[in-house]
């Protein structure tokens, strides 16, 4: 009775976490080190622009960085530290599109050392990316704007200075 009554614990639990996974908002995959998609949530199905699951599990995940030397750096960081939170990089989507995120990950390696599995949480931060950009050119315009300012001040200052009798 007692196992029967763990081993139900155990599911509930998996269950639990399976629906946690499924639910969170941002994606959540995992990867060999070779690159190959062992599992990932919907959202990240979603967001690499896929329908459904069977379409990209096993495709190798380098295929979406838009720049492969990215990957190649995250996973040095990986290797090296173990973990890393917040590495931006671009992603690129099935149909080419190309969109920022955020990549928190962690290696997981096994009693040797060696690395058996990456887990990673990548969220989509490519709206609040163009909201950056939108920002610095508004300070870039606001900077040239208050430069013509002082021109035009400079300017009028030195006719006035001229203007005074000796």
């Amino acid at each position: 009775m007692y196992l029967l009554a763990r081993a139900a614990d155990f599911t509930a639990t998996g269950d639990r976490y399976k629906q946690l996974f499924e639910a969170l908002q941002d994606m959540v995959l995992m990867t060999t080190p070779s690159g190959d998609l062992l599992e990932i949530n919907q959202t990240g199905v979603e967001t690499l622009g896929y329908s459904g699951k069977a379409q990209i599990v096993g495709i190798p995940m380098k295929r979406h960085y838009a720049n492969p030397s990215d990957r190649r750096r995250l996973i040095s960081l990986l290797d090296d530290k173990g973990s890393v939170k917040d590495f931006e990089i671009r992603f690129a989507r099935k149909d080419g599109r190309e969109i920022w995120v955020w990549i928190t990950a962690h290696a997981r390696k096994d009693d040797e050392g060696q690395v058996v599995y990456y887990k990673k949480i990548i969220k989509d931060v490519s709206s609040r990316k163009k909201l950056e950009d939108q920002l610095i050119e508004k300070n870039r315009l606001l900077e040239r704007y208050s430069q013509e300012i002082r021109k035009e001040r400079d300017q009028t200052l030195t006719a006035v200075a001229l203007m005074k009798p000796p």
